[in-house]
């Protein structure tokens, strides 16, 4: 069974994408990474300046552990670190959501 994203037209196979269909499902993946980080773990958002960046700042999640250590967590940045270069890590980007809050 190939494993389709349906925001990407008629749900075509991932080696099918084309840059557009990679940006959706970045940009989907990212949006729901922030609604669990700000819903499951008590988050803030706020955006970080980073001259780096076209838009010159990055949405950040501030996230207190159970450990009570702040962090700061970039959604969009932990979603490619799991989309590149093997998208069938998808399943293991809620386990690296989990981990950066506990630590």
């Amino acid at each position: 069974m190939t494993w389709r994203w349906p925001a990407a037209g008629q749900g075509e196979p991932l080696d099918e994408f084309e840059a557009q269909d990679w940006i959706a499902l970045h940009t989907d993946l990212s949006a729901f990474v922030t609604v669990v980080l700000l819903e499951t773990y008590g988050g803030a958002c706020r955006a970080r300046l980073d001259d780096a960046l076209p838009t010159g700042w990055e949405l950040v999640v501030d996230v207190v552990g159970s450990d009570a250590r702040l962090r700061v967590i970039a959604p969009m940045s932990l979603v490619y670190e799991y989309l590149v270069p093997v998208p069938q890590r998808i399943p293991r980007l809620m386990e690296a959501v989990a981990h950066q809050v506990t630590g």
